[in-house]
Formats: C-alpha cells, structure tokens, sequence
C-alpha cells in the first residue's frame, strides 16, 4: 500500500476550504453591527507584526502580561485558531491567534503543547476579558476540547457585536480574521455561514434482549451467519459495551450491563446482559469465531472487562478477532492522533455523533433501558462500523435478510 507524504484534503472539507480562500482574497465586507473583513497577508517583520511564541514558557509569559493588564482593566480581544498543515490531524489546534490591539497581536504555536500553560487557560475564563471572532464560540469550544478544557462558562459570557460601540483589531498574519466592529443597523448576509452537518443516528432494526434465554437464541442464529462467510472474509460488528458510571471501585461496581453489536445499517443487536451471572454460551463462540471481526474505539480495554467481569478467557478474542479504529485510521490517514469515536466520526463521514452526558453517565443497569439509551447505544455500535467502512471503502452484507 502506497503512503502518500501529504494527505488530500477530504470532499466535503474543499467546499469551506474554497470558500474561506475566496473570502481571504476578496476582502469581504458585511454591512451588519458586525462587520467582519477575512484578509489574507503574509507575516510581517517591521512594525504591527505579530509576535511568535513558539513553546510553553513564551506563551506562558506572554499571556501572564495580559492577565496582569486584565487584572486592572477590561480587554477585548479576538481570537482566531489555525488548522495543521496539510490536514494531517484535523482536530488539533496548530496556532492560536490572540489580537489584543490595533496592529498588535500574538500567534501562539501549541502544535506540539499537549497541556496548554494555565496563564493561557486563566486568561479564557477572565472575568475582565471579552473574546470576539468569526465563530468564536465554535473556537473556544474547540479549545476545551484540545486541551481538556471547561468552558461552558466562557462560552455563555459571549456577548454580541451590538453590545459595543466602536472596537477594531487588526493583525496581519496568514489565515487571521481581521475584526471591524461598529454599532450599526442591518442583518449580516449570510456569507460566512456554513451548512448545518447533519447528525450519525441508527435509523434501522434494533433487537434488544435482556434475558439469557433470548440472547442465547439470537447469537445462535449469527453464529449460522458466520459459519456462511468464507475464509477469506469476515463477519464484522460495530462493537462497544456501557456499564453504569460510578466513583466507586471493587467488586461488584461497574460491571458490564449491555453489549452492543452492529453489523450493518438495517440491524443492531443490544444485549442487555446487567442481570447475568455468566453469559450465554453462544455469544462467548460468536466472540471467538474465526470468521467474526470486531471493531471499535479502546476496543481491547472493553473486551477485557467483559473477561473480568464474567469470568472468561478472552486472549484469542484479543489476539484474532478486534480490530482497534484509533490504529486503523492512523495508519490509513498517515497521522498520529488519540481520537474520540465522534471526532473519527466528524472527520471521516462529515457527521456529528450526539454523546449526551446525561445518558453516557446514566444507569445502565436498570431492569429495562429507557428509550434515549437504546438510541445511544444503537448509534455508538453504528458509527464504529461505519467509520470501519469507510475507512476500508468496503460494504456489508444484507444480515437482516439471512436472519429471516
């Protein structure tokens, strides 16, 4: 397999990607309360230019600066991030641009930071700081999630164009967003929108069994499945696992309750195991079978647990049957990247996976699962398998079809 030195940019990225370009060449002006001008110039050494801090303690210095003034006075200040080069690894914040002033500004270079100083993360949260840009509510959630921050609060203190009577910031970096704001009248045009992404979500069959007896039944019929697929093939799920959050630790906390496998977009197969003392014998085979594939995000991890908790050897499983997304979209993207299975999602199929807290967190080991949490676990499977797809440009077979 060929490797190639640079990555081309995916489809549905070259849309926006022309569209910022032609905005950057074009200078183009909004007649709104807030008037944004996308300029394009290269770095300048004489005066204005931008200052470069390269590594953890420039920008840690320079950002203990504006804390100091922040502490005394109200800041504005426009916030712009850069994307890596070449597109390498597409949800890592290259360069931060900070524009604190006409003609003044920073360009902060956390390519290679994997813990951003705490003056920088202190200087998000002032109170006496006001952050501006062109969808800067979208860039400091990006931030948080980089650099594991919180910033709920930050983002809830944005306030909008109207609110100031007359602020300008300008800086002449490559790819920054020059920021005239005047109070005015008018709506913006709607050249700087892009289109909404439409969200992953399991739309077809999901058969869901709590009890020995009805899993046992199902895994019988996949494991006839398998045994249908050559050699050369195999039998791939969508694979994931859920247990009830806790702070807990020791036996008996946490255990695994639910199973989920997803073998193609018309069916999903949610085994409700909380109240099993051991599990069906049928679906350990269908775990070890030769022909059976399963992929997803930590995947081994998720296999161990279910080793510990029931009690079963599960080493030819990690050894014959997983194959780990995070590895497989490294080595066919050329990069290395730790990814969340709603960033793969994001970047190879332009689709947002929904991970709501409340039901990530919630009780798995109820007697019978709620609504939204069958939705969640049916989508998660899914969008491993999808992802899998993808990324091997393969299709599945009609399952639901050989299952009647």
């Amino acid at each position: 397999m060929e490797i190639k030195d640079e990555i081309e940019l995916p489809e549905w990225m070259k849309p926006f990607m022309v569209k910022q370009v032609n905005e950057n060449l074009l200078k183009n002006k909004i007649s709104c309360s807030a008037q944004i001008e996308i300029s394009q110039s290269q770095p300048k050494v004489e005066k204005g230019s931008a200052i470069r801090c390269n590594n953890f303690y420039d920008i840690a210095e320079w950002c203990e600066k504006l804390l100091n003034k922040a502490d005394t006075s109200s800041l504005i200040l426009g916030l712009d991030l850069d994307w890596p080069n070449a597109y390498k690894s597409v949800f890592k914040t290259k360069q931060i641009h900070v524009c604190c002033g006409e003609n003044e500004c920073a360009i902060l270079n956390v390519a290679n930071v994997e813990v951003i100083p705490k003056s920088l993360a202190l200087l998000l949260k002032h109170s006496n700081v006001t952050w501006l840009g062109f969808n800067i509510h979208k860039d400091i959630a990006k931030l948080g999630k980089d650099f594991s921050l919180a910033v709920d609060e930050v983002i809830s203190k944005i306030k909008n164009p109207e609110d100031f009577a007359e602020v300008k910031l300008s800086c002449y970096h490559h790819w920054s967003v020059k920021l005239v704001i005047e109070k005015g009248s008018g709506e913006p045009e709607d050249v700087s929108k892009q289109p909404d992404i439409e969200k992953l979500k399991f739309k077809g069959l999901i058969n869901y069994t709590n009890t020995i007896n009805d899993c046992g039944a199902v895994c019988e019929k996949l494991l006839k499945i398998a045994t249908f697929f050559p050699k050369d093939s195999k039998f791939v799920f969508g694979f994931d696992v859920e247990w009830p959050f806790t702070y807990k630790a020791g036996p008996g906390c946490g255990k695994v309750a639910l199973i989920q496998m997803c073998p193609e977009d018309r069916i999903c197969f949610l085994f409700h195991v909380a109240s099993f003392k051991s599990l069906p014998k049928t679906l350990v085979l269908l775990l070890k079978h030769p022909r059976v594939l399963l992929t997803g995000l930590n995947i081994a991890n998720d296999i161990r647990k279910i080793g510990k908790d029931f009690r079963i050897d599960v080493t030819d499983i990690l050894r014959n049957n997983l194959t780990e997304l995070c590895s497989l979209a490294n080595k066919k993207l050329n990069v290395s990247q730790r990814w969340s299975l709603d960033g793969l999602v994001l970047n190879q199929l332009n689709l947002i996976l929904e991970k709501p807290k409340d039901v990530r967190i919630s009780n798995w080991a109820v007697d019978r699962l709620k609504k939204e949490q069958v939705s969640y676990a049916a989508s998660d499977a899914y969008a491993s398998l999808a992802v899998y797809k993808h990324l091997k440009k393969s299709k599945s077979p009609n399952i639901l079809s050989l299952l009647h």
